[in-house]
């Protein structure tokens, strides 16, 4: 991390892994998220989007999770903000009391803020339906042959009718042609 004058400099760039859930027409939020994301800051690297049963909420309706993995000079309390408005955009009710424990159409969290040249650190994700998708991309960011998840799949349409979601993948946008590049 550079430092001048006492404090970060302002063309620091930050990576952020963000963890994505969503139990309410999960599929189309993910897409959603992914594709808000995607023309916010132009570049992401996510996992499998993978089918996880509930944990710690009380509800039949299973989630779709992924990791998604950004690079933004934003610092962490921008990007929080950004995050709880795309949720509430969503329909997510930020202000319900049992926000936690309920059915929600998108749940971003910040789970690592890496600075320039820090890997991701798999071992530090505490929640079991990211757990197998975090190290997915990690490999994935290092260049290394991630290992597929052994959890259900599924498959996300990107705003150009591309397709993502069966394994990690970085994605590109030209926002000059509106063109998306995959690299898996």
């Amino acid at each position: 991390m550079s430092v001048s004058g006492g404090g970060i400099s302002l063309s620091e760039r930050f990576g952020y892994l963000i963890g994505v859930g969503s139990n309410l027409s999960p599929r189309d939020n993910c897409e959603q998220v992914v594709g808000a994301v995607l023309a916010c800051f132009g570049r992401l690297s996510l996992s499998s989007a993978v089918h996880t049963e509930p944990v710690g909420v009380s509800t039949p309706n299973a989630f779709i999770n992924l990791m998604l993995y950004i690079e933004t000079d934003w610092p962490a309390e921008r990007l929080k903000d950004w995050t709880n408005a795309l949720e509430e955009r969503l329909g997510r009710d930020r202000s319900h009391p049992e926000r936690k424990m309920i059915d929600r159409p998108a749940d971003l969290d910040t789970l690592q803020q890496l600075v320039p040249g820090q890997a991701l650190q798999p071992e530090l994700i505490r929640e079991s339906y990211y757990r197998d998708i975090v190290r997915e991309l990690a490999a994935h960011l290092e260049g290394a042959a991630p290992r597929p998840t052994a959890l259900p799949v599924c498959r996300l349409r990107l705003m150009d009718g591309s397709e993502v979601g069966d394994g990690a993948a970085t994605i590109h946008l030209d926002r000059a042609t509106g063109r998306i590049g995959i690299v898996q």
